[in-house]
């Protein structure tokens, strides 16, 4: 009677093994299933927004000339200089306060892309509608020492860069925006063969 009683608990045991061991293949079998149906989202699926929006400062400008000068002849080197650089980005507008200076820095940037050069006012930009209407496309913006950097900071929401020291012509602002978060970088872009014409 013993070995009896013995071998229905060892039968219980075992059915009782073997209940929570299917339990046990079915979590494992839908865990699996969950990791390959959410590996098959590709990432098109992903709804992913990217704005990029590249700033830098009108190139020089001729000395004591009035209060809306020209371009010399190395600043009309540098704003073509600035269109062959950016000539391979998917550029959809390019944007400009409205001076000489900065318009001709524009100018052949926006002739690169077929693009007309869009003025807009430094002290008036209100740069969350401005991210908003540049949703998901590559911009230019051409501004002055004074303007550039803070407008950066206006899209960045935040106090990141001072204002530019009238000798400085060579910074490109890089801002990109992810899903309505923005971060930046700068770079130095070093033109050589600038040459001031006789």
């Amino acid at each position: 009677m013993r070995y009896l009683s013995e071998s229905k608990e060892r039968r219980g045991l075992d059915i009782l093994k073997n209940r929570e061991l299917r339990k046990l293949i079915k979590v494992i079998a839908v865990s699996l299933t969950l990791s390959i149906v959410s590996a098959c989202v590709t990432p098109s699926e992903v709804d992913i927004e990217s704005t990029t929006i590249y700033l830098v400062r009108h190139a020089e400008k001729v000395k004591d000339s009035g209060r809306d000068p020209a371009l010399t002849t190395i600043g009309e080197q540098r704003a073509r200089k600035w269109a062959d650089i950016l000539s391979k980005e998917p550029i959809k507008a390019v944007y400009s306060t409205d001076t000489i200076r900065t318009r001709d820095t524009a100018k052949p940037i926006a002739a690169k892309h077929g693009l007309e050069v869009e003025l807009y006012s430094a002290k008036e930009v209100n740069h969350l509608s401005f991210l908003s209407e540049n949703r998901g496309k590559s911009v230019v913006v051409v501004g002055h020492s004074n303007t550039v950097p803070g407008f950066v900071n206006g899209l960045l929401n935040q106090d990141a860069y001072a204002d530019l020291d009238e000798s400085q012509y060579s910074n490109l602002y890089i801002v990109t925006d992810i899903n309505g978060v923005a971060t930046a970088q700068v770079l130095l872009v070093h033109l050589d063969n600038l040459k001031e014409e006789k």
